[in-house]
């Protein structure tokens, strides 16, 4: 499950003041290029990790790439432009090409498990299914985003509780899959015995 927390959006809110429009264009783009070159250059290592594994990779990523977001909140963009002398564009965009390669290819594996694994009569029908799924995800998603943001309450100009706001998704978007990819394994233990 992913809740709705496009990383640089939630931060953007208060941090507007950082970004024109014309670097978070040029951050745009980077971001695209980077996310297909990271499709074709981790297409093999994603081709030899079991999908559990990569779920969990994927979510102990996503939330260390949360991590300077949820920092600038904080300060750090201030501490680094004191200390080593580059502020918030600078973490931004060293975040972006951390990110970017792995921040796109989250249905990959599903999708290539599917092909892998699908009988050859019934592929369309096991991706019609993963869509089904998809869809299903997607609804769950902005549902859990409805009632954090009701918890949660960020107004215009009142930005106190962006930080907690963003740490609860960081959290929540860690510990869900690897708790669904427990209790699918399990289940799958238990299955087979």
């Amino acid at each position: 499950m992913t809740l709705k927390s496009n990383r640089g959006a939630l931060a953007i809110a208060k941090l507007w003041k950082w970004f024109t429009a014309d670097f978070l264009g040029i951050f745009k783009e980077i971001s695209s290029i980077l996310a297909i070159l990271g499709m074709f250059g981790l297409r093999g290592w994603m081709a030899r990790r079991p999908l559990p594994y990569l779920v969990v990779f994927l979510s102990l990523y996503s939330a260390v790439m949360m991590l300077p977001f949820i920092g600038m909140f904080y300060g750090l963009h201030d501490w680094t432009r004191a200390t080593f002398g580059f502020g918030a564009r600078t973490i931004a965009v060293i975040d972006t090409m951390a990110d970017s390669p792995l921040g796109q290819v989250a249905m990959v594996p599903m999708l290539a498990w599917i092909a892998r694994e699908a009988p050859k009569n019934q592929k369309a029908t096991y991706f019609a299914v993963l869509a089904a799924f998809t869809n299903l995800a997607l609804s769950a998603s902005n549902l859990a985003t409805e009632h954090i943001n009701k918890i949660f309450v960020i107004e215009r100009g009142q930005y106190d509780e962006l930080g907690m706001l963003m740490i609860t998704v960081t959290i929540l978007s860690l510990i869900l899959p690897i708790l669904t990819v427990v209790l699918c394994n399990r289940t799958l233990l238990h299955s087979n015995h």
